[in-house]
């Protein structure tokens, strides 16, 4: 940063910009083809989608943005590139089309087809609460997703909806007061933060200033957006592989018990009748899916199940809580990998397999990899290997985990009873006071919801959840698709709520696992 700028005003620039205009944001919820009627080309298709993980902007007025912007050309690192190719340029530091990161990004959700204009439209979803769906819809394994909290984007006044079963309740105004002053602190906690970004971080070597900045804002924001709670609301681009995996999901989401996701499938269900009359034919709710949350509850109450001890109220750190694998999964790797070619068969392979030393099995593991890319397909004996991981994190960090689609991720029921976490930062700054005025206010919101009885808090209670506040967690899938949430979490840019258990894991892989 230049000596001469000041940080105040100059945070307070970079979020300005970063704030949607009222009039750009959609508050309602609108579910619709992301480009019914091809005017995108793929490239600009995926541009679209990325810019709003970014923003709180509407993907109708993004997608008018890019159109506008067609043909016209910027510099980029001295070189005259399209606008389009420019934002890949710097959304994926060197990629220049969405081909070049489709291995890691939402343009692999976007089917190439025949041509430029070719591929599926993705359906985009926006105004929604994030337990309606970013909960209920992307963590459904028929189907991808991106754009779960507008990461990179700061929240605009009054983002948010209070459900109107709320406001029929009679606490509607209350709980509505009660966010303006979490937005408040939200903002105030966001400027220092961004300021003390721009002082604090060192700007890299020939790193542009808006490359500087954002990397300033976006630390700034993951440790802002904590106190939020849940009710504020985000958008996101939803990618069924199939026809039949869009049935399943407007099944699963009618049979939620929350007005919002069951308006959403109505939605969904109504799109996809434009193309799939017969099949959306039958896609009513599921009595037996409907009927889980009291089956649970019963018996919860039949085992003396209570609600345990309650750590309300309390700062607490992100961990690592268990971690299983299957056993002996280096042998099983090299056994499986030879019983693949010749006559042999597996078990008698894996006897063999079983009196070789563990030295001449980590050689062999070596040999499995060597000359592996980072983007060459991992051998089906590898990811035979299935992982269980346990952790007790912030719901914002469950939220930025669910983004690794190919893994399960099971969790608990969200409340305020966990406790809570605190980024680092608002400790070193003196700013614990302000952080914790709005998890009380977040905590009162809940408080609220929990007084109208049990059936008011397990719906709409977990929207009065802020995004610090902790839940049991667990991941699971195959070795490969663990191994890729380590790589991308355990890093300095993650989410501070995520890292700290990544990196927990890799030790463990590191100590118990070393030829892995």
């Amino acid at each position: 940063m230049a000596k001469t700028e000041n940080p105040t005003e100059m945070a307070l620039a970079i979020i300005n910009e970063r704030t949607p205009r009222a009039e750009d944001v959609i508050y309602g919820l609108t579910v619709r083809f992301l480009d019914p009627t091809c005017q995108l080309t793929r490239e600009e298709r995926a541009k679209v989608v990325a810019l709003g993980d970014r923003t709180a902007i509407s993907y109708e007025l993004l997608s008018q943005k890019v159109i506008a912007e067609r043909g016209k050309t910027v510099v980029v690192e001295d070189e005259q590139v399209s606008t389009t190719a420019a934002f890949f340029l710097q959304y994926a530091l060197s990629a220049r089309t969405s081909r070049e990161i489709a291995h890691t990004s939402i343009a692999e959700q976007l089917n190439p087809g025949q041509g430029e204009f070719g591929g599926d439209s993705p359906i985009v979803i926006s105004g929604l609460s994030v337990l309606s769906a970013l909960v209920h819809l992307a963590s459904d394994s028929f189907a991808g997703f991106e754009a779960l909290s507008s990461r990179g984007a700061v929240f605009p006044p009054d983002f948010w909806r209070i459900d109107p079963e709320l406001v029929s309740a009679g606490i509607g105004q209350e709980l509505n007061a009660l966010n303006r002053d979490i937005y408040a602190d939200y903002r105030r906690l966001l400027l220092q933060g961004t300021e003390h970004y721009l002082k604090s971080l060192e700007r890299r070597e020939k790193e542009p200033l808006w490359k500087f900045k954002w990397r300033a804002l976006s630390c700034a924001l993951d440790d802002a957006r904590q106190v939020t709670n849940l009710s504020f609301l985000s958008q996101l681009s939803y990618h069924p592989n199939s026809a039949l995996a869009l049935s399943q999901t407007v099944i699963r989401l009618a049979s939620y018990e929350l007005p919002e996701t069951q308006l959403l499938a109505d939605r969904l269900r109504e799109l996809g009748r434009m193309g799939l009359p017969t099949l959306l034919k039958y896609t009513e709710a599921s009595e037996y899916t409907a009927a889980l949350p009291s089956r649970k509850q019963a018996l919860r109450e039949r085992l003396g199940i209570g609600e345990g001890t309650s750590r309300k109220g309390t700062v607490q750190q992100t961990h690592l809580t268990r971690f299983e694998i299957t056993p002996n999964p280096e042998r099983k790797i090299v056994a499986g990998f030879l019983a693949s070619e010749g006559a042999m068969g597996r078990q008698e392979i894996s006897r063999l397999v079983s009196l070789q030393s563990d030295e001449t099995i980590g050689q062999i593991i070596q040999e499995i990899g060597r000359g592996m890319g980072m983007h060459d397909k991992i051998p089906d004996e590898v990811a035979g290997i299935m992982v269980k991981v346990g952790v007790e994190t912030s719901v914002g960090g469950l939220i930025d985990s669910l983004r690794h689609r190919m893994l399960m991720h099971t969790f608990s029921a969200l409340s305020i009873n966990r406790g809570f976490t605190m980024p680092e930062v608002y400790k070193r700054l003196g700013l614990e006071k302000d952080y914790l005025h709005a998890i009380e206010l977040t905590e009162k919101a809940y408080g609220l919801v929990d007084g109208l009885g049990p059936k008011y808090k397990r719906v709409f209670g977990p929207q009065f959840v802020s995004r610090a506040h902790l839940v049991d967690y667990e991941l699971s899938g195959s070795l490969p698709h663990l191994f890729h949430y380590i790589r991308v979490r355990d890093s300095s840019s993650a989410h501070p709520d995520v890292s700290g258990p990544a990196r927990e894991l890799k030790e463990i892989m590191a100590k118990r696992h070393p030829g892995l």
